[in-house]
């Protein structure tokens, strides 16, 4: 209900002028009252929000790190199709297996960028109750792996990121619970993860998952592991293992496409693939690619189906209008409902 009350405000306040510039802003909601900062002071609605607050982002270049102190909730405008992956040295990957999910999934016009790193640095030991990030493409360099990554810094539970790009995301505290749902990452470094839900994300380049027990990834598409151990693999898809040195063992895998098969490890209902990856959402409908939920494996299936859009009301434009009749500028802010 505040969603859609918040929503009402931000659409009323949308003037008819007929010239207008656009901006590029931050939104602080706060109790139902809406503050607006400029792309100089982006930074400052993250700083000036309290506990429970929700701070909104036009599309747009965001410079600059974000250190997320307190449990509120960023929401961007989500990933445009143009931003939404790269090519690069593995062109059959990035170009293949990349978009032939892209194709299947929903699409935004417009991309929030943040240029710099986020780290989760919320002291307390709390536990979050809402989604802390949506909607936002983190990154500078794709191929540096030191590039914009989201880092977990203090001991924490129920850190929920839904609908991003992400370079790396690593945690050198605790972190329990965590929800990892429609999520681009170049790579996930997991130690010190605890019972992670992770599903309908793609993960490009590794699982560094050398200190990886007992995750379950649901309807993923996975492009290289490192010694996952005990962990269960449902409607997945999985590219490699890993070299010999940290190959995978004493896995599970339930209606998954595998390329190698490993020693040790449970198949169920499973499918060998020297492209396991690079399936369409047809392809994988007419060859019977069927997950435990009667829809197909990989991220395009599943509980939540792969896409870029934010599934809360997210921003997509911010303008300033001059009403010649009144003679004064208004600022007019575009709101859509989330998918």
């Amino acid at each position: 209900m505040k969603k859609l009350c918040l929503l009402a405000m931000i659409i009323a306040v949308i003037s008819i002028a007929s010239h207008a510039a656009t901006l590029q802003r931050t939104i602080l909601s706060h109790k139902g009252k809406i503050t607006q900062y400029d792309a100089n002071h982006w930074q400052d609605a993250i700083n000036d929000a309290v506990s429970g607050d929700t701070v909104y982002f036009t599309p747009g270049l965001f410079s600059g790190s974000i250190n997320i102190t307190k449990p509120i909730t960023l929401i961007g405008s989500g990933v445009a199709e143009d931003n939404a992956f790269w090519t690069g040295n593995d062109p059959l990957w990035y170009n293949g297996a990349l978009a032939n999910i892209y194709a299947g999934c929903a699409k935004t016009g417009e991309s929030t960028r943040i240029d710099g790193n986020v780290s989760i640095n919320i002291p307390g030991k709390i536990t979050l109750t809402k989604t802390l990030m949506e909607g936002f493409l983190i990154y500078r360099d794709p191929w540096n792996s030191d590039g914009a990554s989201v880092f977990i810094e203090q001991e924490i539970t129920g850190v929920i990121i839904k609908r991003c790009q992400i370079g790396w995301i690593s945690a050198s505290a605790k972190s329990a619970n965590m929800v990892l749902e429609n999520c681009f990452f170049n790579g996930i470094s997991p130690a010190n993860w605890e019972e992670p839900d992770i599903h309908n994300c793609v993960i490009g380049q590794q699982i560094d998952a050398r200190e990886t027990e007992g995750f379950e990834f649901t309807n993923c598409m996975l492009n290289d592991l490192l010694g996952a151990h005990n962990c269960n693999f449902v409607n997945c898809t999985i590219e490699s293992l890993g070299d010999w040195n940290n190959r995978s063992t004493h896995n599970t895998y339930v209606n998954c496409i595998y390329r190698e098969s490993e020693e040790n490890s449970t198949y169920s209902n499973c499918w060998q693939n020297d492209s396991p990856n690079l399936f369409t959402k047809s392809q994988l409908q007419s060859g019977g690619y069927i997950g435990t939920d009667n829809t197909v494996v990989g991220p395009l299936g599943g509980p939540a189906p792969f896409t870029l859009i934010p599934s809360q009301p997210y921003v997509t434009s911010s303008t300033l209008n001059y009403v010649k009749s009144t003679k004064k500028l208004n600022v007019n802010v575009t709101v859509k409902q989330g998918k």
